[in-house]
């Protein structure tokens, strides 16, 4: 203490608090300030990625859809939640077989799979998704709805012929699909004459 009187002059400031985005999948965040002091006015900037939709976000653990908050006395935290989109998966097919995708409804970048079913004698061909070919029998789902077109086509099986001793034997075709008719040209060599034919060990005639 002087010796002589003293006036005491205090001051005061406001705390200044943190303002921390956690990281997201789905989408952006920010807001215009990295800190503030309490009372003050933040906006939060939300833009979600193709595929994704803004669901809702946590301050400081409390839930809410706005995108605006007062500055509480404290530090905050802000996460927010993207979701993915789900579209709908549309599957025709050829004649030759069946294709299916067991749901109705597929999220956004999931890989979706399609179950595929020849008839007996076709094989899968090719596969389209909205109209762009595809390898395999799965594709990432696209942010829209997936028209997936699958085509059948017949096999094709080799015919070959094998004769006896005594005569010929031959075929139009070497190839020829399930359910073909196959016409087998036969001739005996003189003083003989047709004994049996067999396709694959089985006789026919």
């Amino acid at each position: 203490m002087p010796d002589e009187d003293a006036e005491v002059t205090v001051t005061f400031k406001k705390t200044v608090y943190t303002i921390t985005i956690t990281d997201v999948v789905g989408g952006t965040v920010s807001t215009k300030k990295t800190t503030a002091t309490y009372g003050e006015n933040i906006v939060i900037t939300v833009n979600a990625d193709e595929g994704y939709t803004f669901r809702y976000l946590f301050i400081n653990d409390r839930a809410t859809m706005k995108l605006s908050f007062q500055m509480p006395a404290k530090d905050v935290i802000i996460m927010v939640v993207f979701s993915a989109d789900f579209s709908t998966v549309e599957v025709t097919s050829s004649e030759g077989g069946t294709a299916s995708y067991p749901d109705f409804l597929a999220e956004y970048n999931s890989t979706v799979y399609i179950n595929i079913e020849p008839d007996e004698g076709y094989e899968l061909d090719y596969i389209t998704v909205n109209g762009e070919r595809i390898d395999g029998t799965s594709f990432t789902m696209p942010d829209n709805t997936a028209q997936v077109y699958v085509a059948f086509k017949k096999i094709t099986y080799a015919v070959e012929v094998v004769s006896g001793p005594n005569g010929t034997a031959s075929v139009a075709e070497d190839h020829a699909c399930w359910g073909d008719e196959v016409t087998v040209l036969v001739t005996p060599d003189e003083g003989y004459i047709l004994d049996t034919v067999k396709v694959n060990g089985e006789a026919i005639l």
